[in-house]
């Protein structure tokens, strides 16, 4: 069980940092992001049973709705951060990191 949990861990994780790492990037290379993401996705996709059998019966629940609120709060809080980035406690404004919408 530990190979296919890491498998996916990794690939979870690879998918945010890549996420991040395109965002905040002076120049975005928004096709490497689509093309690493869509492997992931792959490989996440044909987990994807394993990750259902794991997770069991919640109730009356489908497992599919705690996979999609899961993925949803990633995206959501990796959108807020690179909005409005944290700024370091006793800063001026044109420190917060150098930001901005193309």
């Amino acid at each position: 069980m530990i190979p296919p949990i890491t498998i996916m861990m990794v690939n979870l994780i690879s998918i945010a940092f890549g996420f991040a790492r395109t965002i905040y990037s002076e120049i975005p290379q928004w096709s490497k992001l689509m093309g690493g993401a869509f492997f992931s996705f792959w490989v996440l996709a044909h987990l994807y049973p394993f990750a259902k059998g794991l997770m069991g019966r919640r109730g009356k629940t489908p497992t599919i709705v705690f996979v999609w609120s899961g993925l949803i709060a990633i995206t959501l809080s990796l959108l807020w951060v690179a909005i409005s980035p944290p700024r370091p406690s006793g800063s001026t404004a044109a420190a917060g990191g150098g930001f901005q919408f193309p």
